[in-house]
């Protein structure tokens, strides 16, 4: 038995509801594999999944959103549901969010029609930087990805073990 973010898993860990900059499959590919044109990984462990009860909005300041609790219970925030395939997968993911996001287990409604139970980075950091306005994915992908994929040509997130 592994632990990740102070939860125990067998076998696979647990499934990620991913709602912000690792939306860009070549962000993701990198995390995971170290090289962002490994986008058919990517694309072979998520699915388009909807998050109810959450607002994806931009923080003052950063390129990044954060996923909060809405104030209405039919407010969503469509993203993907990434099913790691290895501990190392998954450590890589939380080690990427750092501390200002908590885990927490959310109900995620995937395309396929299933109802999953997955993690979720909400933002638990300083409030003052939460915006009133949504972030937008296809935003940052158009402005911002090549800089983030420039600024870490190079660089690799490890896993709790160094991998």
């Amino acid at each position: 038995m592994a632990t990740v973010n102070g939860s125990s898993y067998n076998g696979s860990p647990q499934p990620l509801f991913l709602y912000g900059t690792l939306l860009a499959p070549p962000l993701l590919a990198w995390l995971l594999t170290g090289n962002r044109a490994n986008t058919n990984l990517v694309a072979s462990i998520t699915k388009p999944a909807r998050l109810y009860g959450y607002s994806r909005t931009s923080l003052h300041g950063y390129d990044y959103p954060a996923l909060v609790p809405a104030s209405n219970a039919t407010d969503f925030v469509d993203g993907l549901l990434l099913r790691p395939q290895t501990l190392s997968q998954r450590q890589k993911v939380d080690n990427f969010e750092g501390e200002t996001y908590k885990l927490t287990t959310v109900t995620v409604n995937v395309s396929d029609e299933s109802v999953v139970e997955a993690g979720a980075y909400v933002y638990c950091g300083d409030h003052d930087r939460v915006a009133d306005e949504p972030w937008d994915p296809s935003t940052f992908v158009k402005e911002r990805l090549e800089d983030w994929l420039d600024i870490f040509d190079g660089m690799e997130v490890l896993d709790d073990e160094g991998n």
